[in-house]
C-alpha cells in the first residue's frame, strides 16, 4: 500500500471515530434527565411511604358528673276575671291583684322581686242556637300575671304551694310549676371540662397500658354539650339538656379527644 492509500485511511478512521458536538450534549443531557428521573422517583418513594404510614392515635369520651342545687327560682301566677261588664271586669281584677301582692307581702317578699304584667284582654262572643258565634260580646276576660324571681329557692317554692289559698278569697289564679336555674354554669364548666379530659386521660393510658404502648400527648379534644338533668335521670339531648323542674339536679360534662400511642 502506498503513503497515500496508507494516509487516507488513517484520515478515514479518524472521521468515523469523532462524534459531532450536538450529540455529545444530547447524550450528556440525557444522562442528566435520566439520572433527575431516579432522583423523582427515590423523593416520590420516601413520600409515598411515610404519608402511607399514618401515626397511631387512639380515640376515648372522658365525662364528668357532679350534683348542684338551684339558686334561682322564678314562679309565675295568673290572675283572671271574666265579666259581661268591661269596666266592672278591671275593678275586680285590680282587686284581686291587690289580695295577691298583699299575700307576697305578708310572706316577706321584697316588692323588687315582683313582676306585674299589664292586663290583656279577651272577648268572649254569644252563640246562636245552633252553636254558632256571634257578633254580640257575652263577657270580657281580662287577665294579669305576678311573677317572682328569688335566690331563696325553698322559700319561695312554699310560697307557690300555699299562694292558691287566694282562691278561698275569691281570686281566681292559677299558680304555674317554678322554673328552678342555676348561674354559675359559666364558671362550672371550666372545672367540669377540666375533670372529663382527666377522665378521658385516664382511659387513655389505661387502654396503652393494655396494648403494650406509651400513651404521647393529645393530638385533639372536643367538648360535648353540658347535659343538666333531674336527679338520677338519663334523660340526653344532642342540644344539651337544660332542666328547669327540678330543685336538685346533676350536670354532665363530656370531652372527646384522640392522643399519640407511641
Amino acid at each position: 500500500m502506498s503513503a497515500a492509500d496508507t494516509g487516507r485511511a488513517d484520515a478515514a478512521k479518524d472521521r468515523s471515530l469523532s462524534l459531532p458536538a450536538k450529540v455529545v450534549v444530547t447524550l450528556r443531557a440525557g444522562a442528566l434527565l435520566a439520572l433527575a428521573n431516579v432522583v423523582c422517583a427515590l423523593i416520590i418513594a420516601w413520600a409515598w411511604t411515610h404519608v402511607r404510614t399514618e401515626p397511631k392515635v387512639i380515640s376515648v369520651t372522658g365525662s364528668a358528673k357532679k350534683s348542684i342545687q338551684s339558686d334561682l327560682i322564678v314562679w309565675t301566677g295568673r290572675i283572671s276575671v271574666n265579666n259581661a261588664d268591661l269596666a266592672q271586669g278591671y275593678d275586680e281584677l285590680k282587686a284581686a291583684e291587690a289580695k295577691t301582692l298583699d299575700y307576697l307581702g305578708k310572706q316577706n317578699v321584697p316588692e323588687s322581686n315582683i313582676m306585674v304584667s299589664s292586663i290583656s284582654t279577651q272577648k268572649h262572643y254569644a252563640r246562636d242556637d245552633k252553636g254558632h258565634d256571634t257578633d254580640k260580646v257575652s263577657s270580657f276576660e281580662l287577665v294579669q300575671t305576678i311573677q317572682i324571681s328569688s335566690g331563696e329557692v325553698e322559700r319561695v317554692a312554699e310560697i307557690a304551694r300555699k299562694i292558691t289559698d287566694l282562691i278561698k278569697e275569691g281570686v281566681l289564679l292559677e299558680s304555674n310549676a317554678p322554673e328552678y336555674h342555676y348561674t354559675k354554669l359559666a364558671d362550672l364548666k371550666i372545672s367540669m371540662l377540666a375533670e372529663a379530659t382527666k377522665d378521658a386521660t385516664a382511659r387513655a393510658e389505661q387502654i396503652a397500658q393494655n396494648s403494650g404502648a406509651t400513651l404521647g400527648s393529645i393530638r385533639e379534644a372536643r367538648m360535648g354539650v353540658m347535659q343538666i338533668t333531674p336527679i338520677h335521670s338519663s334523660a340526653v339531648s344532642d342540644m344539651g339538656f337544660n332542666d328547669t323542674t327540678s330543685f336538685e339536679k346533676e350536670i354532665t360534662a363530656v370531652v372527646s379527644a384522640k392522643f399519640s400511642l407511641e
